[in-house]
């Protein structure tokens, strides 16, 4: 039996907007790692338990299904060498990830001990946008203190700069 041409048009527009979404997915997974990478250059500190450096992290979602997650973790082999520090609480490290020697204090409550359980909670968080949604996280609660420009400020500078529709820390396209 024949098709109509109501029906092949409609074959040939869905086959075409997935082709869209499909290379919109590819752009935007490269694009995001790229940024991820670059935020991490451009930081301006020296990591004292690890958790910042490995953890800048961007997720990719197409119609709300994870397609792609670009983090620093890939560029850092050592895992973090101490939990992240609890609000009120203070702790000096002979041997801190990066850097000499010394004593850092909590400046936020945190969700989880590691950066590393936080980012999982944000991957798994739902994402029922339709089309193509990145989202760019840090999986510490205190990178408003870091020195220099906040990571998650670079990330999003990067995206607006390029894609021109930011909401918050979410690009949509």
């Amino acid at each position: 039996m024949s098709k109509d041409n109501g029906t092949i048009a409609r074959e040939g527009l869905e086959r075409g907007v997935g082709m869209i979404f499909s290379r919109l997915t590819q752009i935007m997974s490269e694009y995001s790692s790229k940024e991820v990478m670059e935020a991490d250059d451009q930081r301006e500190f020296f990591g004292f338990t690890g958790n910042t450096q490995t953890s800048y992290t961007a997720i990719v979602y197409r119609d709300g299904a994870v397609t792609h997650t670009a983090s620093t973790s890939q560029r850092y082999p050592q895992p973090p060498v101490h939990a992240k520090i609890e609000l009120g609480k203070s702790l000096f490290l002979a041997e801190p990830y990066e850097g000499e020697p010394r004593r850092r204090g909590g400046k936020a409550n945190i969700m989880h001990p590691f950066a590393e359980q936080t980012i999982a909670a944000i991957r798994k968080a739902p994402a029922n946008e339709k089309g193509v949604t990145t989202r760019f996280a840090l999986g510490v609660e205190y990178h408003n203190f870091l020195p220099g420009t906040d990571p998650l400020e670079i990330m999003r500078f990067g995206i607006i700069n390029k894609m021109s529709s930011l909401d918050s820390a979410k690009v949509n396209i």
